[in-house]
């Protein structure tokens, strides 16, 4: 008996050993280990990619028509089709499990766009930034990242979606949406030369800094980050939620309705009001400032 318990220990002990080794097993990939892969594809109007661990960038194209040129290495590596005019990009690996994999740099996607106008962008991806060239438009941009951030300097005609857990979301020319929502956890948002219908932005930990932003409603809510605003006009309302983080602003119009209530912070508002529009200020724990308001 004691012996059977022995061999049973022993197995147990190795098997656990041999587990333990295949989890804490490290590949690194070097820059050797990388190639260029270069595509040529059908004319698309939408863009759809699903991707692990890839860098994004969309460019104006101006030699390359209908191009995606994919650094990639054999193990992990991206798919490309364009199926109903939908262009699509998907990562595949090869590894069977769960590596711990060192990258020496990350995987990169280029979109060479010749078109000026596109119907839409999806873009699902874990890690990997996301870059959009000015000059380009799209109908509508939906992207879900979790630590890249995301640059976005094209127009968009109809709807903004953008989440991100630890990337900073950065918009510039959006000039004709009907809406925009961004949500962020630990990183920052920055807008300039905005025009929108509505404008909804969410973020846990990250500054929120605005300039030039025009929408009808204009609603901000973060937990312990800054709320800074230079030049914006919500003409239907502006409201702004924070609970530890201060809210600071110039040039600042509502004609209707504007709203700020912030637990443990400072309201620093020169706001300029018309029509009779009402303000309301709440503030648990700090002190307000405001001024040019009729």
């Amino acid at each position: 008996m004691k012996r059977k318990l022995a061999l049973i220990f022993i197995s147990t002990f190795c098997f656990i050993l041999m587990a333990s080794c295949l989890v804490a097993c490290n590949v690194v990939i070097t820059d050797a280990d990388f190639k260029t892969t270069n595509h040529t594809v059908d004319p698309f109007s939408s863009i759809e990619i699903d991707v692990d661990v890839s860098e994004i960038e969309l460019v104006k194209a101006t030699d390359k028509k209908y191009a995606v040129t994919c650094y990639e290495t054999d193990d992990y590596y991206h798919k490309v089709s364009v199926e109903n005019g939908v262009l699509k990009i998907k990562s595949t690996s090869t590894f069977s499990f769960n590596f711990n994999i060192g990258w020496a740099k990350a995987p990169e996607i280029t979109i060479y766009l010749s078109e000026d106008v596109y119907d839409s962008l999806k873009v699902s991806a874990n890690t990997g930034a996301v870059s959009i060239d000015k000059g380009l438009t799209f109908g509508s941009v939906d992207i879900d990242t979790d630590t890249g951030a995301v640059d976005c300097s094209a127009d968009i005609t109809n709807t903004v979606d953008i989440n991100t857990d630890t990337g900073a979301i950065r918009i510039d020319g959006i000039t004709n949406a009907s809406a925009i929502n961004l949500d962020t956890a630990t990183a920052g948002v920055e807008m300039k030369n905005v025009n929108c219908s509505n404008l909804r932005i969410n973020s846990d930990t990250g500054a929120v800094d605005l300039k030039n932003v025009i929408s009808k409603t204009l609603f901000i809510e973060v937990s312990t980050g800054a709320v800074n605003l230079s030049q914006c006009n919500g003409s239907e309302s502006i409201i702004i939620s924070t609970d530890t983080g201060s809210v600071t602003a110039t040039l600042l119009t509502s004609d209707r309705y504007f709203d700020i209530d912030c637990d443990m912070g400072l309201v620093n508002v020169p706001a300029s009001t018309e029509g009779g529009a009402l303000v309301k200020v709440s503030v648990d724990m700090g002190s307000v400032s405001i001024s040019y308001c009729n």
